[in-house]
């Protein structure tokens, strides 16, 4: 008996990562977090897109120093 709205419950749904379906095993349902965690695909891209920058924090170097002002 949830009082979302439908509308309102997909578009917080539609945030999510795998929501219905694991990569591993299929078609699931999720219902709280002690058997893993969903991922909200914001989380998802932004870890994404510092994982592509070819460098480390710590180095002498623009690319770097840029890293660590962002973090």
């Amino acid at each position: 008996m949830s009082k979302l709205s439908p509308e309102l419950l997909a578009q917080v749904r539609n945030r999510f990562a795998q929501v219905d379906h694991c990569p591993q095993q299929g078609k699931r349902i999720f219902f709280e977090n002690a058997g893993g965690a969903l991922t909200l695909k914001s989380v998802a891209e932004s870890s994404r897109r510092f994982a592509e920058i070819p460098d480390n924090q710590g180095r002498d170097n623009p690319g770097s120093i840029e890293l660590v002002r962002i973090i």
